[in-house]
């Protein structure tokens, strides 16, 4: 489920933004959780200077996958998510 519900203050500008909320399963906020790891070390690597806030996004997805309980999310180093 996604929906758009709240605002938060953007940290760059200081203005107020709509917040979007996404609700998943656990084992899809994991692979999510490493399919942004990967596109932020990909851009790292062009220097693109691109996906760089998505480490910190993966990071907290593969947290909050590894607190449903996940099977492969328990089994996940947490070494293969930039921390």
């Amino acid at each position: 489920m996604v929906e758009v519900a709240g605002e938060f203050r953007d940290q760059d500008t200081g203005t107020m933004r709509p917040c979007v909320s996404i609700s998943v399963v656990g084992s899809f906020a994991h692979h999510l959780a490493h399919v942004l790891a990967d596109w932020s070390a990909i851009g790292e690597l062009m220097e693109s200077g691109r996906g760089a806030d998505e480490t910190t996004l993966a990071a907290v997805l593969h947290d909050a996958a590894h607190c449903t309980g996940d099977s492969e999310t328990l089994r996940c180093l947490a070494g293969a998510v930039a921390r």
